[in-house]
């Protein structure tokens, strides 16, 4: 095994070790300690630290209406799916695509792609990324709620957005009567072009893609 990949948060970052401050200049001498320590060291260390992670969250487990009212949102998607309510949902996000059209092309030019995105879901909102299931939140005549996540992609890149938590949306759908939508943005820079589709997370080609 020799290509570990992972990510870290920068609250995670040690301000000080072994009585050194983290700082730019005493870089160079904790880069000398991190070389002391060997492949098989560093791995082990890693592995130890891994398995001392303790969750901050409990896993969501639902209750028998939770579960019927989960498994219904897939025949709810369904019905949805031809609605002409519903359909229009898109339609109106892609016409606010459209005319922010400029603004979201400067923005993807972020290389950063966390800041990149929200920008985008907060052009799209025109208000504050709150971090939440959703990004938006509709409900419609016949009471059915519909949650939405806005998605982001550079056409021209090779990487897949990001997924959902999938503890907060089972207990989303457990509410009742709720569907969870992504309402993707696609973006080709070079070229100058968005495209959008807004789709079910349980379309048989989100399925697929999903791992």
């Amino acid at each position: 095994m020799d290509n570990i990949r992972g990510s870290f948060l920068g609250h995670d970052i040690l301000r000080e070790y072994e009585g050194i401050p983290n700082t730019p200049q005493n870089f160079e001498n904790l880069f000398l300690i991190h070389k002391e320590f060997g492949w098989e060291e560093n791995l082990a260390r890693l592995v130890e630290a891994t398995n001392n992670i303790v969750p901050s969250g409990s896993r969501y487990s639902p209750i028998l209406q939770e579960r019927n009212n989960i498994i219904a949102s897939a025949e709810i998607a369904h019905t949805l799916s031809s609605s002409s309510e519903y359909l229009s949902l898109g339609e109106t996000l892609a016409q606010v695509v459209e005319e922010n059209r400029s603004t979201i092309l400067d923005i993807g030019n972020i290389e950063n792609i966390n800041i990149r995105g929200n920008r985008i879901e907060q052009t799209i909102t025109n208000a504050a990324n709150f971090h939440g299931v959703e990004d938006l939140s509709y409900t419609l005549s016949i009471g059915s709620r519909v949650l939405i996540d806005i998605k982001t992609k550079i056409l021209t890149l090779a990487s897949s957005p990001k997924g959902y938590n999938i503890d907060k949306v089972l207990r989303s759908l457990g509410a009742g009567n709720t569907v969870f939508c992504f309402f993707f943005i696609g973006l080709d820079i070079d070229a100058q072009n968005l495209s959008t589709r807004l789709i079910s997370i349980l379309d048989r080609s989100i399925l697929n893609a999903t791992k």
